[in-house]
C-alpha cells in the first residue's frame, strides 16, 4: 500500500495560544530589555557629564557671552596664533611660541567653525570626552555609580584649574584620563591587547605634541606595564606591546612633521618646543620650585592631596567588593598610581612659576582617588546603620566642602570676569586709538602676553615676537634679538603693558604716548599706547 502523505500544514508544530510564549522568546525578551536599560542608563550618564561639563566651560574666554580681557592671556595667544596659521603663516617661523603644534591647530579649526566662539565647542568636547573616559575606567572595577560621581567630581575640580579655558593641559586631560583607562584595563586582565598599546601611542604622542611635558605620566604607566610582563617571563608580549605603541605614535606624529616640513617649520620646532622649555623649566632653580610647591598646595589644593590618599587607603581596605579587580591588580594599580603623584608634581613645580592650570596635568591621578572615596562611601551608605550613615554623610560632605564647593566657585568667579560686559571701557577706547592711529596694513607691537589686543584692533604684530615670554633673567640672548627685530621693523603703534618693552630695552626715543589706563592682570599693569612720530 501507498504511505499516507502528510499535509505540510499540519507538519507544523500547533502555534501557541493566546498569552503563551516560548521559553526561547521570553529569555530574547528578557536579554533585549535588560540591554535597553543598561543603554538608557548609560545616556543618562552622559547626558548628566555633558550638563556638568558645559556648566564649567562656561568660564571659558571663548564662550559666545565671554569677551577677551586682559585676563585673556595665552588664550588670546593661542587663538591669533592660529588666525595666522589660517592666512598661511609657519609655525614657529613666522610667530615665536613653545608650546606643541596641536594648541595652533584647534585654534585654526575654531576660527574655522566660527571664529573665537568656534574653539568653545571643541573645549566642551575635550572636558566630556575626559569625563567619559573616568566613567568607563572606574565602572568595572567600582561600578556605575561611584565612576559617574567620580566623573562628575572630577569635571567639577576641573573649575578651579581651567582659569579661561583655551589652555594646552585642557586638551591633554582626555587623552591621559584614556592613557588611565588602559592602565586600569591592563590591571583588570593582565593582558595589554594591541588596540590598548595603540591608544597609549595616539594619545601619548597627541598629548606630547599639545605639551611636551605630559609625556612623562605616559612613560611612568608604560614603564609599570613593561616591568610587569617582563617579570612574568612575556618578553615577546613587551615587544609587540612596544612595537604597537610605537605605530600609534606613527600615525599622530608622522603627519605633523609632515606639515611642518612643508613650512619650513621643522628645525624651529624642535628649537622653541624642545631646546626652550629644557631651559624654560629649570632657570628658576630649586628654592623657587619649592616655593611654588607650597603655593600649589595652599588652599584646598592640600585636601585633594588628602583626599587622594584617604581615597586610596580606603580602597585597599574594602577592595575585595570590588566587581571584576582582584585585589593583586587592586595593589599594583594603587602603587602606581602613587608613584606618579610626585613624579608629575614635580614636573608641574619644576618651572618655578604658580600657573594654576599647571595643576591639570596631575587631575588624571584623582581619577583612581576620586572612584574609591565614592566606592566607600556608598558601601558605607548600603549598610544601612547609624553610624555608617552618619560616617557616609559626614565624607559626603567634608568631600564638597573642600573640593567639589571651591572648584565650583571658582569657576563661576572665572565665568563672571569674562562674561560680556565686563570688559571695562577703557579698553574699548584703547582698540580705537590704536585704529585711528594705523591702517590695516600697517602692524603694532604688543608688549607682554595680551595678543587679544592684536585680535581685536584687527592688526598684526610687525615681526615673529607677537607676545615677549623672555623677560626674565636668563633670557638676555633672546629678550636682545626679539628686541632688535621689534626695533628694527619699525612698528606704527606699540602698546607696552607692565612696562615689558620698556624693561626690555625698546627704545621708545622716536614714540608718543598717546594713551593709558591700568587693569588688573595678574597685579594692577599699566598699559600704554605710543606712536611714532611722523617722518
Amino acid at each position: 500500500m501507498n504511505a499516507p502523505t502528510v499535509s505540510p500544514l499540519a507538519a507544523r508544530p500547533p502555534a501557541p495560544t493566546f498569552g503563551a510564549t516560548s521559553s526561547a522568546t521570553s529569555s530574547t525578551a528578557k536579554i533585549a530589555g535588560r540591554v535597553s536599560a543598561v543603554q538608557i542608563k548609560s545616556a543618562a550618564a552622559y547626558l548628566a557629564l555633558l550638563a556638568v561639563t558645559t556648566v564649567i566651560a562656561a568660564q571659558s574666554a571663548m564662550a559666545p557671552w565671554s569677551e577677551f580681557t586682559p585676563k585673556t592671556a595665552d588664550q588670546g595667544i593661542f587663538f591669533y596664533e592660529g588666525q595666522l596659521l589660517l592666512e598661511g603663516d609657519a609655525p614657529y617661523v613666522d610667530f615665536f611660541d613653545h608650546k606643541g603644534p596641536l594648541i595652533f591647530l584647534v585654534n585654526a579649526l575654531g576660527g574655522v567653525l566660527g571664529g573665537r566662539i568656534g574653539v568653545w565647542p571643541i573645549e566642551i568636547l575635550a572636558l566630556f570626552f575626559a569625563g567619559m573616559a573616568c566613567l568607563r575606567a572606574l565602572a568595572p572595577i567600582f561600578g556605575r555609580w561611584p565612576g559617574f560621581l567620580a566623573a562628575a567630581s572630577l569635571l567639577i575640580i576641573c573649575g578651579k584649574y581651567l582659569e579661561e579655558g583655551n589652555m594646552t593641559e585642557e586638551y591633554c586631560l582626555p587623552l591621559a584620563v584614556i592613557a588611565f583607562a588602559v592602565l586600569a584595563r591592563f590591571a583588570t586582565s593582565r593582558r595589554i591587547s594591541r588596540s590598548s598599546s595603540l591608544i597609549m601611542g595616539l594619545t601619548g604622542t597627541g598629548a606630547f605634541l599639545f605639551r611636551p611635558t605630559e609625556l612623562i605620566l605616559w612613560a611612568v604607566f608604560c614603564l609599570a606595564i613593561l616591568i610587569v610582563l617582563l617579570r612574568q617571563r612575556r618578553s615577546r608580549e613587551a615587544l609587540a606591546a612596544t612595537g604597537w605603541f610605537l605605530i600609534g605614535s606613527l600615525v599622530v606624529a608622522l603627519p605633523t612633521a609632515v606639515w611642518l616640513v612643508s613650512k619650513g617649520a621643522l628645525a624651529a620646532g624642535f628649537e622653541q618646543m624642545i631646546l626652550f622649555n629644557a631651559g624654560y623649566s629649570g632657570r628658576r632653580g630649586l628654592v623657587n620650585a619649592i616655593v611654588t610647591a607650597g603655593q600649589f598646595l595652599n588652599g584646598y589644593d592640600i585636601y585633594l592631596a588628602v583626599t587622594a590618599t584617604a581615597g586610596l587607603a580606603l580602597w585597599l581596605r574594602l577592595g575585595r567588593g570590588c566587581p571584576k579587580l582582584p585585589r593583586s591588580g587592586l595593589i599594583w594599580l594603587a602603587i602606581v598610581n602613587l608613584i606618579a603623584m610626585p613624579v608629575m608634581f614635580a614636573i608641574i613645580v619644576w618651572p618655578g612659576r604658580f600657573y594654576p592650570h599647571y595643576m591639570m596635568q596631575f587631575l588624571p591621578l584623582y581619577v583612581l582617588p576620586l572612584g574609591a572615596v565614592w566606592y566607600a562611601i556608598i558601601r558605607l551608605i548600603r549598610r544601612r546603620t547609624l553610624l555608617t550613615a552618619t560616617a557616609s554623610g559626614l565624607a559626603v560632605l567634608g568631600l564638597v566642602l573642600a573640593v567639589l564647593w571651591p572648584g565650583f566657585q571658582a569657576s563661576r568667579t572665572w565665568a563672571a570676569s569674562v562674561s560680556a560686559g565686563s570688559t571695562p571701557p577703557a579698553f574699548d577706547q584703547l582698540v580705537d586709538v590704536i585704529r585711528q592711529n594705523t591702517t590695516p596694513d600697517q602692524p603694532i607691537q604688543v608688549g607682554g602676553s595680551q595678543s587679544w589686543i592684536y585680535l581685536e584692533a584687527d592688526r598684526r604684530a610687525p615681526t615673529r615676537y607677537h607676545y615677549i615670554p623672555f623677560i626674565g633673567r636668563g633670557w638676555e640672548e633672546l629678550r636682545a634679538e626679539g628686541m632688535g627685530a621689534i626695533s628694527d621693523a619699525e612698528p606704527k603703534v606699540v602698546v607696552d603693558v607692565g612696562e615689558v618693552l620698556l624693561y626690555g630695552g625698546f627704545d621708545f626715543s622716536p614714540y608718543d604716548m598717546v594713551f593709558s589706563t591700568q587693569a588688573q592682570y595678574p597685579t594692577m599693569f599699566m598699559f600704554e599706547v605710543y606712536v611714532r612720530h611722523e617722518p
